[in-house]
């Protein structure tokens, strides 16, 4: 007996939204598996990149964080940058020069 949702799966599994989802989904285990304290910091680094808008140096983002009164580790930094870079999301100063 087949699922009663089972041809709305397969239907899904063809359309444009899946394969950008699984590529979503993909890119994020090849990045690494994140703590959820690794992802709150990325968020953050992510949100000080884009306000910038341009590249900036790890010691240039934890000023910037400072300003939000956001206390960011350097060790936990690089954790978060290194994901959003593997992500392809961010490119900081010392990787763009």
């Amino acid at each position: 007996m087949e699922h009663p949702n089972s041809s709305t799966l397969k239907s899904l599994e063809t359309g444009v939204d899946y394969k950008k989802i699984e590529r979503a989904c993909n890119a994020l285990l090849e990045a690494g598996d994140p703590n959820y304290f690794v992802l709150s910091i990325a968020a953050k680094a992510d949100f000080i990149l884009g306000k910038r808008g341009k590249a900036m140096t790890r010691t240039e983002i934890i000023r910037e964080a400072e300003k939000f009164d956001w206390d960011i580790q350097e060790g936990s930094l690089r954790s978060a940058v290194d994901f959003l870079e593997k992500l392809g999301m961010v490119h900081t100063a010392e990787k763009a020069s």
